[in-house]
């Protein structure tokens, strides 16, 4: 259990630690490689059972991320058609369409 003034978990620091397990690292070595106790490593590993509680292969792509939206109907907004909309916020697939 945490006490109560601890600082929640930094996402990226846990993904770090999960990859460093799955790369046949023991936990104390898996959190040392990220800035972080071996006794902190220790009871991640513990208290996840073993697995990681997040996809190790980063955030799908298929949805758009939370500023998207905004950024697209401000694009919208501006009179960008879909395309071009999708160009600049880095959505644009290979063959040009959506």
């Amino acid at each position: 259990m945490r006490s109560p003034g601890c600082p929640p978990i930094r996402r990226d620091l846990e993904r770090l630690f999960c990859v460093k397990i799955a790369q046949e690292l023991i936990s104390e070595d898996a959190a040392v490689a990220c800035a972080v106790s071996g006794p902190v490593g220790s009871r991640w590993f513990r208290d996840r059972g073993g697995m990681p509680s997040m996809q190790l292969n980063g955030i799908s792509r298929r949805y758009l991320s939370f500023a998207e939206p905004d950024e697209s109907a401000l694009l919208r907004a501006r009179g960008l058609g879909m395309r071009e909309i999708a160009r600049s916020i880095g959505r644009a697939s290979v063959g040009g369409s959506l």
